[in-house]
């Protein structure tokens, strides 16, 4: 039996938690498509169990932190989405910018587990 890499079970998780939180958002669009196919590769290529855990994790946070925390008015907008990024501490995240606001969800891959967290910025309007 072959061991899963890592890096494919993080590749997916970034992409569930594009799909997932993405889906909240009025519209979304990626700013690097080739990288967004390859991320939903990773994804596909897991057992559906896998998938379905990583929605439902996707899902769980958004539903228990996410919609509680923030304000109703980050999901009105169109995101542009940035995957692939890695933060100061090498943390995986997925970047979610609309014309007011950008919603940095950092996303790993523990073994059986997920961990995520989140940064709300607001931007400046003149």
């Amino acid at each position: 039996m072959e061991k899963e890499k890592t890096n494919d079970s993080q590749s997916a998780f970034e992409y569930a938690i594009y799909v997932i939180i993405g889906s909240y958002f009025k519209k979304t669009s990626c700013i690097s498509p080739q990288l967004e196919k390859t991320l939903k590769v990773k994804f596909l290529e897991q057992k559906q169990d896998k998938q379905t855990a990583l929605e439902e994790n996707c899902i769980s946070y958004v539903e228990k932190k996410l919609l509680r925390s923030l304000p109703e008015q980050v999901w009105d907008g169109e995101a542009k989405v940035q995957l692939g990024i890695k933060n100061e501490e090498r943390v995986p995240e997925v970047r979610f910018t609309t014309d007011k606001y950008m919603l940095r969800i950092f996303g790993r891959y523990k073994g059986k587990g997920t961990e995520l967290q989140y940064k709300l910025l607001s931007k400046k309007t003149s």
